[in-house]
């Protein structure tokens, strides 16, 4: 991690690109968790009979203890995407703008699920919200992150190299480690959820 030291009123001011990139990232995913808090709560959503159908056959679902988990591929796959797609992403010159565009596209559709249930099911709607998206959050937003900061430097840096003027590798072993720490972290996350969110669910409803 390089650290640009400067004096300023007499003190050190510490300017670190990552912490920066960081910053902007989470910038992005605010700002499309609120467009989709926002999104959700407009008349065309909650007027959307399909969507409040859905919603009301899976809390009944919940009800009679009928919900059947989702298949383990498919709840793995629900948590890589975003961090591998924003990896990928890492080895092209136009992942400098894609991977925040993808960081405002997962907050939207984080904040859109989550503010569904909030206006469709007010007596279970937190409770489930919570259940169904609380433990994915923290298990994948800290890998998405650590991933896409890193992916952001890594085709930042694409243009110097092809001309010559950087000589360091696009993904360092450091790089892959992290990627594979991530993804173990991440597979831990969607086997706990594959085996014990229904039974979570049907205690709360």
């Amino acid at each position: 991690m390089q650290v640009s030291r400067r004096f300023f009123h007499g003190r050190v001011v510490l300017t670190d690109h990552s912490t920066l990139t960081l910053f902007f990232l989470s910038g992005c995913f605010l700002l499309g968790a609120l467009l989709g808090h926002c999104a959700a709560g407009t008349e065309s959503v909650l007027q959307n009979r399909e969507l409040q159908d859905y919603l009301a056959a899976f809390v009944s679902m919940i009800q009679r203890h009928e919900l059947v988990s989702s298949s383990m591929g498919y709840t793995l796959f629900s948590y890589c995407k975003y961090p591998i797609l924003v990896f990928a992403f890492g080895f092209t010159s136009f992942g400098i703008f894609l991977i925040p565009a993808v960081t405002v596209y997962q907050g939207f559709a984080t904040s859109f699920a989550v503010s569904a249930f909030l206006y469709s099911v007010p007596e279970y709607g937190f409770l489930l919200a919570l259940l169904l998206f609380g433990l994915r959050c923290a298990v994948v937003l800290p890998c998405f992150f650590l991933l896409a900061r890193d992916a952001v430097a890594s085709s930042a840096k694409l243009p110097a190299r092809r001309q010559g003027k950087n000589d360091g590798g696009i993904v360092t072993e450091y790089a892959v480690l992290r990627f594979a720490l991530c993804m173990l972290f991440l597979f831990v996350g969607a086997f706990l959820e594959h085996t014990f969110l229904p039974d979570l669910l049907f205690a709360v409803a």
